[in-house]
């Protein structure tokens, strides 16, 4: 037994003594070494005082001449005398405790303690070192951009304030907060609204004051106790140890009021020592913050914060830009100029102010214009503008690398501009920064969750605010010393392309009106050019790709050029091309060199030859659209196009596809539609001709596929070009597309041309051929949408039944119907969701007015998503430069002292019209007086947010409503108060 004690005991004493003897050799060390590290320590608070006085006498002369200290500076400064006189103690400490030798070993203990403490504080001296390196230590006033209206309330803010005050009195929150994009005015509606609380203790914490985004989160924890404790009232040194139960011990029973300002991240009030506000029912904690996902984890009721109204805005502007400033804005030129100057800080408080003292003074017109080129070009030129970046860039620093990236692709789009998502992430899917379209979904939806994009016009786009927009290209061009990092001149009227790209990486010169292009652009570092939608640009110089060697995106979609040159297959880098909607007849051979393609768009395109193989060699491509575009495959000897076989080399995520061949659309779904999701299958029915039993082998090869449909839907948002039906609904446009080849053998029964029916199907058919090959010519492709300018004499009658596929019907004669059925099937979810029919079918709108066309009636039924019968003007459809609602066109229209609303008649004839179960209809038409001079009858029905008839017509109409709706209506000046019958009648 002694012996097992011994062996199992030796070798832990052993263990406990050797700990001990390392301990005890350390602490005499310390010890040992005490006299030295509190003499570095007075070196380095020497240091750090002869700096701060520095620093102090630099920001009293700053503030001599009207600025005031930058965030942080006067802290630091007070810091580092604090520093100063706990070195002189601890020196005082140290001589006292060493007088001699033998002092050494009776208090051996507090030297130690010394000890520790000079490491602490050396420390805590060269973090100070860091943190002292202002690059200015005062800066301009902050602008104050609470301009108050006559009655004392902030401008623009008034719906924050009454908000937070029904938070406030609600005895069920205890947490609420403030959201908004930076420089928004957060922090002035969080201070304006708590001064009115003087019966409560009230704590406010600047969390950009105390340095947050620089600290651990055990530092975070104790600077905000410190902040809490030094307005308490304790000073620094004597602060107690348990910081969170004095903290919870002096509120616990207090009436309080506790204020976070700019708040980055969730903090947890506990650990602060804030009492759980549900046992003291006097507690509110009141914050702000960018990022809307804080509020949510901290179980915050929040209001947002927006930027200001275009009036409210304008209002500003003219205070900050003064009296010369407004004398010259008399002048109806330079008012428009102002006016969009004002548009293009889009509401945000800090820059309509630096703007508005940009303009102060100016006295020619030519004055206005540069300012306008610097704020599209480089509005961190403009004075004081560099700040607000800065300011805003608070937000871009707390992005991963991902999100950084992502948000750099939106900004090469124009400041301002609704971007459909699925392109943004189309590009960051090429760029490998995720896989599947819902990721890059959710990424999008955490920058907007982070103010750092909004919502688009409609539901499937983002936009970026045009100061968000001036701060990233501002990162991206390096803050402005690599200014031609990023060439970003979208959406500006530029007529020609500038000349020299060196230096590039980034060249987006989309939505201009570029007609050509510099032979030698110097792009030896660009990897994305955009050019997309640039619709006079016809011809691409020979060699202008053989000076691109690095470049990955190019997006060449909406343009107008007729051929790609032989110089696409230097392109050796290139991954995504695209050139939907393009008039390019051919793709030579040289696209077969482009290796590492993986996106390739050819949608719209009218290609009429595929050099043979380049399909096959281009192994990497992910995504293939060659949709309403080619479709001549040939299979095995059948056909004289592009063999079909060349896509079994390929492994496709996504493929848009015409095919003109029953071989060739049997052969894709036997062999194809299996391995890969497809999501655009376009057939010519009078070419395809399938009988039954052909037929129901197409339907067992898709019942096969069905579940990779089901499980890859969200894959067929992504590269729809075009608006779906809500996820998990089965009735897609593919879906209807199988369908319709089935019902596609249904006819038109009956077909009254004036005075004579024709029924034969011969007859029917005859006279379409006929028509259609007047109208279209022999090119056109009339599968989807039916139109015509001319027919037999008016009064002629259609009668439509069982076409499934059918989108637009352009009418002449006498009735235009489009019911719930088959027709409406398609459209009822994504198609119209926040759209006008002007929007959908822009030809009718033009035939209707044709002197030729008399539409006299119009049904639209079962419509869920459709908000208007017609849009704005062209110009205005095209994004960024568009009012966003009624009340900026109104405001516009004040200031500059003129009506801007025009009246439109786009039915001159129509005489009846119905409205049928359109629960999101707003109005008749966006922003301009309807002129229905036509109009005898208006039947509305289950159209609830249908207020106001904006509408004008010659004879008193008929309106056959419900009472509930009819009561609620708006009437505007000048438009027509029609008679009433109700539905009950």
């Amino acid at each position: 037994m002694i012996f097992l004690l011994s062996c199992v005991l030796n070798p832990v004493c052993k263990c406990l003594v050797g700990e001990l003897v390392e301990d005890a050799n350390k602490a005499y060390h310390d010890v040992k070494d005490c006299g030295d590290q509190i003499a570095t320590l007075q070196t380095e608070a020497h240091q750090l005082k002869i700096k701060s006085e520095t620093i102090d006498q630099e920001l009293k002369d700053a503030i001599k001449k009207g600025k005031e200290p930058v965030p942080g500076v006067e802290k630091w400064i007070k810091e580092a005398k604090t520093l100063e006189s706990e070195a002189s103690l601890l020196e005082i400490e140290f001589q006292k405790s060493t007088v001699s030798l033998y002092d050494y070993a009776l208090n051996f203990k507090k030297l130690l303690e010394l000890s520790k403490k000079a490491k602490d504080k050396l420390h805590e001296a060269e973090v100070m070192k860091k943190d002292g390196d202002f690059h200015d230590v005062a800066r301009e006033p902050s602008p104050d951009y609470t301009v108050e209206k006559p009655g004392g309330t902030l401008l623009g803010m008034e719906a924050a304030l009454e908000l937070l005050e029904i938070y406030m009195n609600d005895a069920d929150i205890r947490i609420f907060g403030i959201c908004g994009m930076g420089r928004v005015g957060k922090s002035t509606v969080l201070k304006r609204f708590c001064s009115g609380f003087n019966d409560r203790m009230q704590i406010y914490i600047d969390m950009h004051e105390i340095g947050m985004a620089h600290l651990d989160d055990q530092h975070k924890v104790e600077a905000i106790q410190n902040s809490i404790m030094q307005q308490f009232g304790n000073q620094q040194e004597n602060m107690p140890s348990d910081k969170a139960s004095h903290i919870h011990t002096r509120l616990k029973n207090m009436k309080f009021l506790l204020m976070l300002d700019n708040l980055c991240e969730y903090i947890d009030l506990k650990s602060l020592g804030i009492p759980n506000l549900q046992d003291n029912r006097n507690g509110r904690v009141i914050l702000s913050t960018r990022f809307t996902n804080i509020c949510n984890e901290m179980e915050a009721k929040f209001v947002r914060v927006e930027c200001l109204s275009l009036q409210d805005a304008w209002t500003l502007f003219k205070e900050k830009a003064g009296e010369t400033a407004q004398k010259l804005m008399k002048d109806k030129r330079i008012r428009e100029l102002a006016l969009d100057l004002v548009r293009k800080c889009d509401g945000l408080p800090e820059a309509l102010i630096n703007v508005g003292y940009a303009v102060a003074g100016t006295e020619s017109q030519d004055q206005w214009h540069y300012i306008i080129q610097q704020m599209d070009t480089k509005p961190w030129k403009i004075a004081n503008m560099e700040k607000v970046l800065h300011s805003l860039k608070l937000s871009y620093d707390m992005l991963d690398e991902k999100l950084k990236k992502c948000l750099l692709y939106c900004s090469l789009y124009p400041a301002g501009f609704s971007i459909n998502k699925e392109w943004i992430i189309d590009y960051c899917m090429n760029e490998g920064l995720f896989d599947k379209y819902t990721e890059g979904l959710h990424y999008l939806g955490q920058l907007k969750v982070k103010s750092l994009l909004d919502s688009g016009r409609a539901k499937n786009q983002i936009r970026m605010h045009p100061m968000i927009h001036a701060m990233v290209l501002w990162i991206a061009c390096e803050r402005g010393d690599g200014e031609n990092r990023w060439l970003v001149q979208a959406k500006l009227k530029l007529t020609e392309a500038p000349k020299d790209w060196a230096g590039a990486q980034r060249v987006s010169l989309m939505r201009n009106k570029i007609v050509s292009l510099p032979p030698n652009p110097n792009g030896k570092e660009l990897e994305t050019l955009m050019l997309q939608v640039n619709t006079h640009l016809k011809q691409i110089p020979d060699g202008f790709f053989m000076h691109m060697p690095i470049l990955k995106v190019l997006d060449l979609s909406q343009t107008a050029i007729e051929k790609l040159p032989a110089g696409i297959g230097s392109l050796l880098s290139l991954q995504y091309l695209n050139v939907s909607d393009t008039k390019i007849k051919s793709l030579p051979k040289e696209l077969g060199e482009l290796l590492k393609l993986r996106f390739l768009l050819l949608s719209r395109t009218p290609i009429e030859t595929v050099a043979e193989g380049v399909i096959a060699k281009l192994t990497e491509l992910q995504v293939f659209f060659i949709d309403f575009s080619f479709g001549n495959w040939r299979v095995g000897s059948s056909g004289t196009g592009v063999d079909i076989e060349e896509f079994e080399s390929l492994n496709l995520m996504a493929l848009g596809i015409s095919v003109e061949s029953k071989d060739a659309l049997l052969k894709l779904s036997k062999y194809y539609l299996l391995e890969m999701t497809i999501e655009s299958l376009n057939s010519k029915a009078d070419q395809v001709g399938l009988d039954d039993e052909e037929f129901a082998d197409l339907k067992r090869s898709k019942t096969e596929l069905d579940a990779l449909y089901h499980d890859d839907d969200q894959m067929w948002w992504q590269r729809a070009k075009k608006r779906w039906p809500k996820e998990g609904d089965l009735n897609t446009r593919f879906f209807h597309q199988w369908a319709s080849l089935k019902w596609k053998r249904n006819q038109i029964h009956r077909l009254i041309c004036g005075q004579i029916e024709v029924t034969a199907q011969d007859g029917v058919e005859a006279q379409f051929r006929a028509f259609y090959s007047h109208l279209l010519g022999k090119g056109r492709k009339p599968l989807l949408h039916i139109a015509w300018e001319e027919l037999p004499p008016p009064g002629a009658s259609l009668i439509w039944r069982g076409i499934a596929q059918l989108k637009e019907v352009f009418a002449a004669g006498t009735t235009l119907q489009a019911g719930r059925g088959d027709i409406f099937r398609l459209w009822r979810d994504r198609w119209l969701d926040g759209r006008s029919l002007a929007e959908l079918f822009p030809h009718m709108f033009h035939l209707a007015r044709h002197p030729e066309i008399t539409l006299r009636e119009t049904r639209i039924s079962g419509c869920i998503g459709l908000t208007s019968i017609t849009n704005k003007s062209e110009e205005d459809d095209d994004g960024g430069d568009a009012y966003e609602d009624k009340e900026d066109m109104e405001a516009a229209a004040t200031i500059l002292e003129e009506d801007i609303r025009e009246d439109i008649s786009p039915f001159p004839y129509l005489k009846s019209l119905e409205l049928i179960h359109l629960p999101e209809l707003k109005s008749l038409s966006e922003g301009k007086r309807l002129l229905l001079p036509s109009l005898e009858h208006l039947r509305v029905v289950n159209c609830p947010k249908l207020n106001k008839l904006w509408m004008a017509t010659t004879k008193v109409p008929d309106v056959l409503g419900e009472d509930l709706w009819w009561n609620k209506l708006e009437w505007d000046e000048g438009c027509t108060k029609p008679k009433f019958t109700s539905l009950v009648e």
